[in-house]
This record gives structure tokens, sequence and C-alpha cells, in this order.
């Protein structure tokens, strides 16, 4: 069981890892618990990069063996959870690598199919809740996955991405990038992107889709 003193110490390299990669962690406020070779970050960072980076610090430190990754995303721009349903479903309806996949949609109770292939080689369940998009069901292939992932986090009010599915095989199947025009809402500028610390939460994030 670590120290106080370990704790502390720990908690305070965090910190000022934190400080130097830019983060005003009184603007964006970050909780850090050290215990047993495990580091809990909580809080709200301002991108996708920063988040990435953040976790990537405390996971660089020799006694972390662990970080469960509590770190949300602030949405670039305000959308109620229906406005980003939508713009979720337009994005996944619109991609051609998908319409073999029959595909549905959660509203409270409800489910919506909004598709029904005669064959299909999957299903994609969306909901939305709070920011939170999740995605439930099975793919053909690890690229199906990666590319639902990275479509929904194009959509600017979606704060954390919760994975909730499997491929139903595991090679790739080679499919290409989104097809058309990358969509219009308004977003960040893209930043490097920083291969997220070891054991983070379910949560994923776009590098963790696209291993």
């Amino acid at each position: 069981m670590a120290s106080v003193e370990d704790t502390e110490s720990v908690t305070a390299r965090v910190r000022a890892a934190l400080g130097r990669l830019g983060v005003d962690l009184h603007r964006h406020p970050v909780g850090l618990e050290y215990a047993d070779g495990v580091l809990t970050m909580e809080g709200a960072l301002p991108d996708i990069a920063t988040k990435k980076r953040a976790l990537e610090r405390g996971a660089a430190l020799p006694e972390v063996r662990w970080v469960a990754a509590r770190l949300r995303v602030e949405p670039a721009t305000t959308m109620g959870d229906g406005e980003i349903r939508d713009h979720v479903r337009d994005a996944l309806l619109a991609e051609p690598t998908f319409e073999e996949c029959a595909f549905r949609v959660h509203r409270g109770g409800a489910i919506d199919a909004e598709r029904e292939p005669p064959v299909s080689r999957g299903v994609l369940d969306v909901a939305i809740d709070d920011g939170v998009v999740r995605l439930e069901g099975a793919v053909p292939s690890l690229s199906h996955k990666r590319l639902a992932g990275v479509l929904c986090w194009w959509v600017p009010g979606t704060r954390v991405l919760t994975p909730g599915w499997m491929p139903r095989s595991r090679g790739a199947s080679g499919i290409k990038r989104p097809s058309g025009p990358r969509p219009s809402w308004p977003r960040p500028a893209p930043r490097p992107s920083c291969r997220p610390g070891p054991g983070s939460s379910s949560a994923a994030t776009p590098s963790s889709w696209a291993r």
C-alpha cells in the first residue's frame, strides 16, 4: 500500500507534468489519486490531444503500473443528446461501408430500426446519454469498428465514446477511409495524436479505436 508521501509525490509530479503540457488546472481541474501503482485521473480537458497527452504523462511515471482514465473532453460545440444522436445516425447511415449492417438507434426505452438489410453482415446500436456516445453490436471487422468510432468522434458534441461491441472476425477487411467530404460541423483544428496510457478505461479515444 502506498504511503501518504508516495501518493503526494506521484500526484504532485503528474500535476507538474500537466502544467508543462499547458493545461490550465484552474480552468480544467483534474482530480488525481494514487494507490498501489494505480493512478486515477478524472476531469474534463479541452480536446482529445490534450486528454491523450495527459494520460501518457501519467503513465510515464515509474511508480505507475495502471492508469484509471476518467478524463472526458469538453464538447467543441454545445449540443443536446437529440442533436448528437441525429448527427451520429446520419454519419453512420451515409457511410457505404456499413450498407450491409443493420442499424438501430436507442431513444429512451424505445429502439428504432433505421436500417434492416436483407442479408445482414453485422449490427450497429447507438445510444446517447449526456454527450456520451455508446456503440454496441457486432461488425464484420476491426476496420469497421475503427471507422465507426472515427465518424462518431467527428460529431463535436461527443464528449466520451464508449465501445460495447466486438468485430465478428479478427482480420481487418481493408476498408477505405470514409467516403465523401468530411462533415462540416464546427470542430477544433487537428493536433498530433499521442498513445493513451496503459490501463485506460473503457471510454475510448480516437487513437485507441484506430490501433
